[in-house]
């Protein structure tokens, strides 16, 4: 599948209702994004859009995210910043096993707090993050405070492609820790 120059990403997610629980229903899949007219990227996302949908909720509500993996690789989904269970945290082999090619994790939870937040992957995250797997996450105040009206708002997400012989790549690929370190050093 590609999507033209068009299209949006950041949507909202609709959410349906069961017994008392909102839930959300996201896919990862690989498609074509076009960046620039006449510039397509291979691009990973959520529900085929970049940067994935606009999930939104209330502080208090109780929550689920069904997420389906169409990947060709394994996959987890990162809360960043939210206070939750250990074991919907996302983190690969950490707090969760990897989401396999055409398995499906519940993500499940009671919003403790509100604030804006975003989500992504935590899997494979030097490639998946940079080629479009992260999105918003707005949990509004269960009390929201009159003072703080807005009459319009943004949520902006930035992302960089690097396109090199008609492949995809992340504009700048992740360093972790002792990869920094390993660099940095040299031997006598």
């Amino acid at each position: 599948m590609t999507y033209g120059v068009e299209v949006r990403g950041a949507r909202p997610l609709p959410f349906r209702m069961e017994n008392g629980v909102k839930v959300f229903q996201m896919e990862t899949s690989v498609f074509g994004w076009t960046i620039l007219p006449g510039v397509t990227v291979d691009a990973y996302g959520y529900n085929g859009q970049v940067p994935g949908p606009t999930i939104r909720f209330n502080q208090g509500d109780k929550v689920r995210i069904d997420v389906i993996n169409r990947l060709p690789e394994t996959t987890t989904v990162h809360w960043h910043g939210l206070i939750l269970p250990n074991v919907m945290d996302g983190s690969a082999m950490i707090t969760q096993a990897p989401i396999k090619n055409g398995q499906v994790y519940r993500y499940a939870f009671t919003a403790v707090q509100s604030g804006t937040y975003l989500y992504h992957s935590h899997d494979h995250v030097d490639r998946q993050q940079g080629q479009g797997l992260y999105g918003a996450l707005i949990i509004d105040p269960q009390t929201p405070d009159p003072s703080l009206r807005a009459d319009h708002e943004s949520t902006l997400q930035l992302q960089e492609w690097l396109k090199r012989e008609g492949l995809t790549y992340p504009a700048m690929p992740k360093l972790t820790p002792v990869q920094l370190l390993a660099a940095g050093s040299s031997t006598s």
